[in-house]
């Protein structure tokens, strides 16, 4: 990684590819022979890992699986994990860091153990490479290399793992998932929400990006991970950064692709900046504490797979993230009444 030219792609495209994901060991060859087996399970196995918005007798609301949601926009089904918090008890009452449900099969222990061990490993490698990446941030702006350690190890951050499979989409399409030239959309546009998503695609056509006023594919990147600004990195940049407008479409075949969303813990302050240095020309932030948790609780109510986070949430999470006088900054598909996973 070059610090100039990846400053030069988050200013002009919001989007880049790397290869540094090597450095740290990652194999995207073990990553899709991971997706594959979770994928080959039998349904009712992966519902017992479904989050409780979708299989009320699961415990677990945040985190694990979530179906397939014919008639919606988006078309897809996934797996997600989150930190492996070593002392449950220190976060037992809030949902954001629950303990992620693994496969538990009969007969085949070894088969999941060795499928936990391997996301885990893959998720810290996808942590090594987006540290990095806030490093050169950092050092480009003239500050240390742990400028912004604080808000992503001064606690348990909330970043998120998946696996996702895009079916090919054939049964139950709604009129709004068809492109004007006969293509089908398998997510909604969007930006992602926090700092920054690391995406291994396996080498597969099917995202696109929205710039100047057009929809313009990312040609297939074997062996290069795609790394794209999300919506908070961008406004502590004063617009220096683009969260570039994204979507995927059917590729006519069963997709599969690994996002690894890197985010700070819950009480992070959203109103910091990069380092000054690197500031664009929008306003500045206001010069208040507003927690992370609060944009991010009221942005997922967006996406079909949280839509019934809100109910499953602690009093006092309520009280502090969604009921805060502090006016929390909106996402762009909220500010443009944008339709993402959901018919409403």
């Amino acid at each position: 990684l070059q610090s100039g030219k990846l400053m030069q792609a988050f200013e002009t495209y919001g989007f880049c590819l790397v290869s540094g994901g090597y450095k740290f060991g990652y194999d995207p060859a073990k990553a899709l022979s991971l997706a594959r087996w979770f994928f080959s399970l039998e349904q009712e196995e992966k519902m017992k890992l479904a989050t409780k918005g979708f299989c009320d007798r699961n415990n677990n609301v945040y985190r694990g699986y979530f179906p397939v949601q014919p008639g919606n926009l988006s078309y897809k089904e996934g797996f997600e994990a989150g930190e492996d918090v070593e002392n449950q008890k220190q976060v037992e009452d809030n949902p954001l860091l629950e303990q992620t449900p693994f496969p538990q099969l009969e007969g085949r222990s070894k088969e999941c153990a060795k499928f936990k061990e391997d996301y885990m490993t893959i998720r810290k490698q996808l942590t090594m490479v987006a540290d990095t990446i806030m490093q050169m941030i950092a050092e480009e702006g003239e500050e240390d290399a742990d400028y912004f350690d604080s808000m992503f190890h001064g606690d348990v951050p909330l970043s998120t793992h998946r696996i996702i499979r895009y079916p090919q989409r054939k049964d139950k399409v709604p009129d709004r998932a068809r492109l004007p030239g006969g293509g089908l959309i398998s997510t909604g546009a969007h930006a992602d929400s926090g700092f920054l998503t690391i995406l291994e695609t396996f080498g597969q056509p099917g995202l696109e990006l929205f710039m100047e006023g057009k929809w313009r594919p990312v040609p297939p990147c074997p062996n290069l991970l795609v790394v794209n600004i999300g919506e908070h990195l961008a406004r502590m940049s004063c617009g220096r950064f683009k969260a570039t407008i994204h979507r995927v479409v059917d590729i006519g075949k069963d997709r599969i692709s690994m996002p690894f969303f890197y985010e700070p813990h819950c009480n992070s302050n959203i109103n910091s900046t990069i380092p000054k240095k690197l500031l664009g020309n929008e306003q500045l932030p206001e010069d208040c504490y507003v927690p992370f948790a609060s944009f991010l609780l009221k942005k997922l109510s967006i996406y079909a797979e949280y839509q019934s986070l809100h109910k499953h949430l602690p009093t006092w999470m309520v009280e502090k993230y969604l009921r805060s006088d502090k006016e929390t900054p909106s996402c762009w598909a909220k500010e443009t009444n944008q339709i993402i996973d959901g018919e409403k």
